[in-house]
């Protein structure tokens, strides 16, 4: 690509305007900080709150401009992965890790994990300090499924209600 930015606010299929620069024929934007090779850019730019808010609420989009295709050739929907934890056991041995995102109205979790009893259930709680006990706010156990010799994974994004979305992303659940 010759340009490359970072688009918003717009859901999946809109279009918007530029917020950030990464890439711009063929120099990187001045107040950012990034390396490219012939597979991948990374790096990072310092973006106003605005901005940030409508990343962390998945508002945005990457767009790879080409010579050939101006307007873009490529696009990602950039997706704001709010943490990744380690999931509470009880005291019951079992071992794992969560890889939790948002976007829009949506939660997707990804976790992967050991315990020796098949899981019957599976939700998030909130609004919850940690060591506290909270409600049930997303029922996860159709995510859920067995991958055999007492591993099992959720892998999957469920519907959140713009408070519980609130409540996940601040940490309380």
């Amino acid at each position: 690509p010759d340009r490359v930015h970072i688009h918003g606010p717009a859901s999946p299929g809109e279009t918007a305007g530029v917020l950030v620069t990464i890439l711009n024929n063929p120099t990187f934007s001045i107040g950012a900080s990034f390396i490219r090779s012939s597979t991948y850019i990374i790096g990072s730019a310092v973006v106003d709150l605005s901005t940030c808010a409508t990343i962390e609420e998945g508002l945005t989009y990457v767009d790879f401009h080409t010579v050939a295709n101006p307007l873009g050739e490529a696009r990602a929907q950039l997706n704001y992965t709010a943490r990744s934890v380690l999931l509470s056991t009880k005291n019951t041995g079992a071992i794992g890790r969560a890889e939790v995102s948002l976007a829009g109205s949506q939660v997707c979790i990804y976790a992967p994990f050991i315990m020796t009893n098949v899981p019957v259930n599976a939700t998030i709680h909130a609004p919850a300090l940690e060591g506290s006990n909270a409600g049930v706010i997303v029922n996860l156990i159709e995510g859920l499924f067995d991958a055999g010799q007492n591993e099992y994974e959720i892998d999957g994004c469920f519907s959140v209600s713009q408070q519980q979305y609130v409540w996940i992303r601040d940490g309380l659940a």
